[in-house]
């Protein structure tokens, strides 16, 4: 019965890794598409890939790969740099590349709190720097528009 238990286990660990690594591979797909495109459609792949990489972050965190996982939370970051960035450029979807930053920070937060003391700190800077961009984007859509004299 042990060796039962003991070999489902090991099954569902390695399938964890497995899926993980294949999320790994079409998430580097999706990066891919998302710097070869442009505009709204840009700041929506770059908000996908974040999201996804929060979420391999938050595996990384529980499989115990913190320094890994740290690394993905960084990327997150940028990726959705990236997003508010092509938003406000572009002027468009930047009500749901707010939405999607704010909801992004939340689930981050929620990841911070499940972490040791000496693991939050970054994650929770992440969250700050979501936070920033998010009122960023909010005062783009909210700015008083220039006249033409």
């Amino acid at each position: 019965m042990r060796k039962r238990i003991r070999s489902w286990m090991i099954l569902a660990i390695a399938s964890g890794v497995v899926s993980m690594w294949a999320a790994d591979d079409t998430l580097q797909g999706l990066k891919a598409r998302a710097a070869a495109s442009a505009g709204s459609e840009r700041a929506k792949l770059f908000m996908e890939v974040a999201q996804r990489e929060v979420e391999v972050a938050n595996q990384r965190f529980e499989l115990g790969q913190v320094e890994l996982a740290q690394k993905t939370v960084a990327e997150a970051v940028e990726s959705a740099q990236e997003a508010c960035t092509a938003s406000i450029e572009s002027r468009k979807r930047m009500k749901k590349t707010e939405i999607a930053a704010r909801l992004l920070a939340r689930r981050l937060s929620a990841i911070a709190r499940t972490l040791a003391l000496d693991d939050r700190p970054q994650v929770e800077s992440a969250v700050e720097r979501l936070e920033e961009m998010r009122r960023k984007i909010l005062n783009e859509m909210f700015a008083k528009k220039k006249k033409k004299d």
